[in-house]
């Protein structure tokens, strides 16, 4: 049996196992700050990190992709 997908949050401060996530969003939450997300549900959520450019935050979700 393979070892599960593990991914950091950006500031490697927490992590969570990829294999519980539904589904990953980019979030525009101001002007120019994109956030990250992880969701196990439609309420509940792992907080990858916040980037300053959309382009980050895509390279940032495509490494978490390349892990599956």
């Amino acid at each position: 049996m393979s070892k599960p997908g593990v991914a950091w949050n950006k500031g490697k401060t927490s992590s969570v196992v990829l294999s519980k996530l539904k589904e990953f969003t980019i979030t525009e939450t101001s002007p120019g700050i994109y956030n990250v997300r992880g969701w196990f549900n439609s309420e509940n959520s792992f907080f990858f990190g916040e980037f300053k450019e959309h382009e980050a935050a895509e390279d940032f979700l495509e490494k978490i992709h390349q892990m599956f």
